[in-house]
């Protein structure tokens, strides 16, 4: 069986409810930059040399939120406010809730 990869960039996404969108607003290209030439395992280092369970994944990215929010709303005097989408999506409630 043969495998076949492809390789592309995504300039805008979305999720299913609109709620959230990314999209590019700039692209530059360095010249000066080797980083097409470089190992991809060399890129994507982490702090964490181990692997982790879904649920420590998602607990450390539910705190790092928190902070950010918290940092804007310090930063704006309270006028930056946060409202979290209700949970869409495969995974409505996880098996540890």
């Amino acid at each position: 069986m043969e495998t076949t990869w492809s390789a592309g960039l995504i300039l805008e996404a979305h999720d299913t409810g609109n709620i959230y969108t990314i999209m590019a607003i700039k692209i530059q290209n360095n010249k000066k930059s080797d980083l097409f030439e470089k190992e991809f395992s060399t890129l994507t280092k982490s702090k964490n040399k181990e692997p982790i369970s879904l649920k420590q994944y998602l607990q450390e990215y539910e705190e790092s939120l928190n902070n950010i929010h918290q940092e804007l709303a310090s930063q704006t005097n309270g006028s930056f406010t946060f409202t979290r989408a209700p949970r869409s999506g495969m995974e409505l409630k996880y098996e540890w809730e």
